[in-house]
């Protein structure tokens, strides 16, 4: 499964968090005003009625980031 995975990092560029959804449906983030923003799939839920989202938080201290996603692609949620 391919992920949409969003980082925002450090001013050093060393330091990172990182999030991803299943079915993430858009990621953005602001360099002006320092977020992260990914939106999940959200269904229709009835009155009573439960629903779930998965999704990914982690940390990473280093900078080869692309190498850090990699080992994400086969980790997450599993």
């Amino acid at each position: 499964m391919e992920l949409a995975i969003l980082a925002g990092r450090s001013v050093a560029g060393d330091r990172w968090i990182i999030t991803s959804w299943e079915g993430c449906r858009a990621v953005a983030g602001n360099s002006k005003c320092p977020c992260l923003h990914s939106d999940p799939p959200m269904w229709e839920c009835e009155p009573g009625q439960t629903v779930t989202a998965r999704g990914w938080m982690s940390f990473y201290e280093g900078t080869n980031i692309e190498a850090e996603f990699r080992r994400l692609q086969g980790v997450m949620w599993r």
